[in-house]
C-alpha cells in the first residue's frame, strides 16, 4: 500500500488491562526502564530532530519523560541499541529485551492500516490495597510496510512525526492511557494529524505520570487517576498474565486486544 497519501488522524491508545479501571504500571524495580532501539531506523529519520546532546530523537523523547518524572527516572536512555527483529509471530517478542522495532514486514494479526502497536505483558496483582495491572514485557512496533516518517523540525504534509509518535507510545509504554480532549493540550490525546508535530510533555502529562507512580495506596476507582502502592510489606496474590495489544489507526478507531480478544473500541 505504500505510504498513505490521505490527511488522516492517529488514534493511539495506553497499556490499559482489560479495559477496566485498573492502574498498569512496571514495578519499581525495573525502573528506569532499558529500552533498546532497533538499528534499523534510518538515520536521517532519529537523527535529524536537532538536539546539541548528541542523543537521537528516540532517545531525545526519553529525556522529556525523565524530566516529567519527580520521583526518579523512567528511561535509561542510553540502554543502547539492537538489531532488527521481525519474528514471524508478534508475540515472539516476549523476550529479555524491551524494545522499539521497525517492521518493514507487518504480521498479518495486526490490521495492515495501524500505524504502530504497543504491546505488552502485564500480571494482574491481587492487594489489599486494590488490584493493579504489573508490566512484565512491552514493545513498541512501528509499521514501516505502509508508512513513512518524518523528522523535520515543521510538520511534513502527508507524512507522520517521528519524535511526536514516540513521545506518545513511550508514555503508553510506562502505562499512560488516553486523556480526553478537556485536558488538552497532552500529548496522551488519542488523536494525531499526519503533519502535527507535539514534542514536549505537558502539564497533565507530568500530573499522570507522577500519580500512576506515586507511593500511595492503590485505588481502582478512577480509569486515569488509579494509585498504587509500593510498599512490599502487603500480602499480594499473583493472577493471570495477559497480552495486551494495542492497534494505532489512522482512521481514528483506537482497538484494544487482550489474549487476542478485541476487549475495547472507541
Amino acid at each position: 500500500m505504500g505510504q498513505k497519501t490521505e490527511k488522516s488522524s492517529l488514534s493511539t491508545s495506553g497499556a490499559s488491562g482489560s479495559g477496566s479501571n485498573l492502574t498498569t504500571r512496571w514495578p519499581a524495580s525495573k525502573l528506569p526502564l532499558a529500552v533498546k532501539i532497533s538499528t534499523d531506523f534510518n538515520t536521517s529519520t532519529i537523527d535529524s530532530y536537532d538536539e546539541t546532546s548528541g542523543n537521537d530523537s528516540i532517545q531525545q523523547m526519553m529525556k522529556l519523560w525523565n524530566t516529567a518524572y519527580d520521583a526518579g527516572t523512567l528511561y535509561n536512555f542510553n540502554a543502547g541499541y539492537i538489531a532488527n527483529y521481525e519474528p514471524a509471530l508478534a508475540d515472539s517478542y516476549n523476550d529479555s529485551t524491551v524494545g522499539i522495532y521497525l517492521l518493514n514486514s507487518w504480521p498479518a494479526e495486526f490490521k495492515a492500516e495501524a500505524l504502530a502497536v504497543t504491546q505488552y505483558w502485564a500480571q494482574e496483582i491481587f492487594s489489599p490495597t486494590g488490584n493493579y495491572y504489573e508490566i512484565i514485557h512491552g514493545d513498541i512496533l512501528v509499521n514501516y510496510e505502509y508508512y513513512n516518517y518524518s523528522a523535520a523540525a515543521s510538520g511534513v504534509t502527508y507524512k507522520y512525526d517521528f519524535p511526536t509518535v514516540i513521545l506518545h507510545e513511550l508514555g503508553h509504554l510506562v502505562g499512560l492511557k488516553h486523556v480526553s480532549k478537556s485536558l488538552a493540550p497532552s500529548i496522551m490525546l488519542s488523536t494525531l494529524g499526519t503533519d502535527e508535530v507535539k514534542r514536549q510533555v505537558y502539564t497533565i502529562d507530568k500530573e499522570l505520570i507522577n500519580t500512576i507512580y506515586e507511593d500511595t495506596a492503590l485505588t481502582a476507582e478512577d480509569p486515569v487517576l488509579g494509585k498504587f502502592s509500593k510498599s512490599e510489606d502487603a500480602p499480594q496474590k499473583r493472577g493471570n498474565v495477559y497480552r495486551g495489544v494495542i492497534e494505532l489507526m489512522p482512521s481514528g478507531k483506537c482497538l484494544h486486544y487482550l489474549n487476542g480478544k478485541l476487549v475495547e473500541e472507541h
